[in-house]
């Protein structure tokens, strides 16, 4: 039987997509940590984001590495469109995230 290979050019894309919306959701996140008004709005991500930056982005690795992990694991199984969206709703997320840190940080400089 002949399953289709996870690593497509799609696949990469958004896992690609994923790793790049993560990390400019942290370091935006980061460059505004250092203020001293600074609060971390994502409830899930405050524990992390308040240890300091190498506790972050060790958790922020984790979190990429479980996404990847995840939608791996779905695809194998049959759960092609499922292992997609996974990859798709956390770039999306971090996008947000991303933007909404750099409007954040934007703000403050002026």
């Amino acid at each position: 039987m002949n399953k289709p290979r996870y690593w497509t050019r799609e696949n990469s894309l958004l896992v690609a997509a994923d790793a790049a919306a993560k990390s400019a959701d942290m370091f935006f996140t980061m460059r505004n940590a250092g203020r001293y008004d600074f609060v971390e709005h994502d409830p899930l991500a405050r524990p992390f984001v308040t240890h300091g930056r190498t506790f972050a982005g060790l958790s922020q690795g984790a979190l990429f590495s479980t996404d990847v992990f995840l939608s791996y694991q779905l695809h194998k199984h049959g759960h092609r469109r499922l292992a997609k969206a996974v990859l798709l709703i956390g770039s999306t997320l971090n996008t947000t995230g991303g933007i909404a840190s750099a409007l954040e940080g934007n703000q403050a400089i002026k």
